[in-house]
Formats: C-alpha cells, structure tokens, sequence
C-alpha cells in the first residue's frame, strides 16, 4: 500500500456538488489505506459536506420515493432504477435494501406479480428484482404467442373460405338474387324499384310538408284523420243556427 496514489486533486467548479460524494469517497478509502488517523481530516471533509450539500429535506424526499408507482409502458428495470435513485437520499441507512424491496413490490403494475411476492415471507430485494425481470420477459413472449397464433388463425380462415370466381358468378348470374331489390315494394313510393331509385326521393309531400314520400304513403296519423275529415265534409249538414219565433207550451202525456 506504500506505492498506492493518492486521489487526484478536486476542482470546484459548477459540476462540484456531484463530484463531491464520490471523491470524497476515494479519499476516505485512501486514509484507511494509509492508515491515517487524524480527526482533523474528518472535519475538514464534513465542512465540504456542508459546503457542497444543499439543505435537504428528508420527509420529503421519502414521500417522494413511497409514492413512487411504476409508469404506463415503464419497462421493470427503469422503474427498479427509478427506485434506487430517489432512496440514495433518503438516508435509509441499513434498511435501505428493505425500503427499496417494498416499493417495488407496492409500486409495480403487474398484480399477478404482486400477488406471487406477497406470498412469499423470505422475499429479499434480488429475488424480487429477478422475479419481475423473469414476469415482464414472459409476458412480452406470451404477446407474440398469441399474436403469431392469431394471425394463423385469420389467414387459414381467409385461405379456406375464399370465395372462388364461379361462386361470385353464380351470385351475380341468379335472376332471383338478380331481382331481389325490385322483388320488394318501396314504403315512400308504394312501387317496386332497385336500391336507391325511389322517385319519391327529393319531392315533398303535399299533406304533411315532409319531404321523400309521397302522399298515399304518408304515415303522419294526423294529416291523414284531418283528410279523411275534409272528404266526408260534402256528405256534412251543418246547421249554424236555428231561429225560433215562438215556442208553444202544451203538456205532454204518455201511457206506460
């Protein structure tokens, strides 16, 4: 360890605060190298830590993290990694593993493999890292399972049940399928015509004023009871009123 370089000297400088934590890491496994023991050195790097680290709030930082869930299309390995990130912070200290651990199994988006770690007493932070790679690796396999099975099914359905041309001939040639449309009396014009050719279309009806129909096959119940009302009129004795000069009072018998 005698010939074991020191650290190269630090540069403070705008990227200072995040070099700071890993040189004083170098440095301080450098002392224990050496075998230094002076209290001097600590409290020199612990003023640095003052200098470099901003005010942190630790309650904060770990709602942050507990409330940390895994994002829609978030593959596993970026949300584990997400995790780890926002619990360096945190100050854990030896229960960091254990936090971490939770986080992914509360957080993750797999409910089957919530449900698999859930089972599990002994469940440490490898195992559940090596679970949800395994889950999220099988279930991209499954997709392309079902999706390779799903169009075999679709393109031998096609191959099978192709129609062939003199099938479509046959279709086209049959006077019956031919004259199916004209076989079928229109109800805006109450005459047989192909789809689409009614003469009633665009002309409008005389009774109720709507268009596309014409009048003997208007279905406005109203107009048709005020027509049939208007037809009977000439057969109609109305007597506006009756004049009467002078009425006679006699007595009216009846035998019963």
């Amino acid at each position: 360890m005698k010939n074991l370089p020191p650290p190269s000297a630090f540069t403070i400088d705008q990227n200072g605060p995040n070099k700071w934590p890993k040189w004083r890491k170098k440095i301080e496994n450098y002392i224990i190298a050496k075998n230094y023991q002076s209290p001097t050195i600590k409290d020199i790097l612990d003023k640095y830590d003052q200098y470099f680290r901003p005010f942190k709030n630790t309650i904060y930082r770990r709602y942050i993290l507990f409330t940390c869930e895994q994002k829609l299309n978030q593959t596993f390995d970026d949300f584990v990694t997400e995790i780890k990130s926002k619990a360096e912070d945190c100050e854990f200290e030896n229960i960091k593993d254990h936090i971490i651990r939770d986080r992914i199994v509360l957080g993750c988006r797999d409910t089957t493999l919530r449900e698999k770690y859930l089972q599990n007493p002994d469940l440490t932070l490898s195992l559940a890292i090596n679970q949800g790679q395994a889950a999220e690796a099988s279930q991209k396999q499954l997709i392309n399972i079902e999706k390779y099975s799903i169009d075999a099914i679709r393109k031998n359905f096609n191959e099978k049940y192709k129609p062939t041309t003199s099938l479509k001939n046959s279709y086209t040639s049959n006077p019956v399928r031919a004259n199916f449309n004209k076989l079928i009396r229109c109800s805006k014009c109450n005459m047989a015509h192909d789809f689409g050719k009614c003469p009633a279309y665009g002309k409008e009806c005389y009774k109720c004023r709507q268009p596309n129909h014409f009048p003997n096959c208007c279905k406005n119940r109203a107009v048709r009871c005020i027509q049939e009302i208007e037809e009977e009129k000439d057969n109609l004795l109305i007597i506006d009123s009756i004049m009467v000069g002078q009425v006679l009072r006699k007595p009216w018998k009846e035998l019963i």
